[in-house]
């Protein structure tokens, strides 16, 4: 179960962006901590993955919808949530989720070929191979 509970820092903000705050907040947990939030969250724990996956292609904000591709690479058991996910969306949502599913598998293989990950390492080390991103 997920408790989270967030502090406007100003009360303007309304549920929508208090939602989009507690994912970004389960998604530091998951320990990917590039998108800010508006409001101070404290959370203990992270939705059920499908859930997870499904709430976050549900986000008004295409940054957080796009972490889909994040949370697969970052957690790639996650993606046996994905059949469940599926069935909890319209559509068109369904047709999105496919599409970050699609593209975290495809940058899954250019890693796994290249030994790089998008920092430029790989567990901390260097790349074993220089990224073809990189300064082509």
């Amino acid at each position: 179960m997920v408790m989270a509970h967030c502090l406007p820092a100003d009360y303007s903000v309304g549920e929508e962006e208090r939602e989009e705050d507690r994912l970004v907040a389960e998604l530091e947990q998951l320990g990917i901590g590039y998108l800010s939030r508006r409001v101070s969250c404290a959370t203990r724990g992270v939705r059920a993955p499908a859930t997870l996956l499904a709430d976050l292609v549900r986000q008004p904000s295409a940054r957080v919808r796009a972490a889909v591709i994040s949370v697969l690479l970052a957690h790639p058991e996650l993606a046996q949530a994905m059949p469940a996910a599926l069935a909890q969306l319209p559509p068109d949502l369904r047709r999105l989720l496919r599409i970050l599913y699609t593209a975290a598998r495809v940058l899954q293989r250019e890693y796994a070929v290249t030994g790089c990950c998008p920092s430029g390492t790989v567990s901390g080390s260097p790349c074993r191979t220089r990224h073809r991103g990189a300064n082509s």
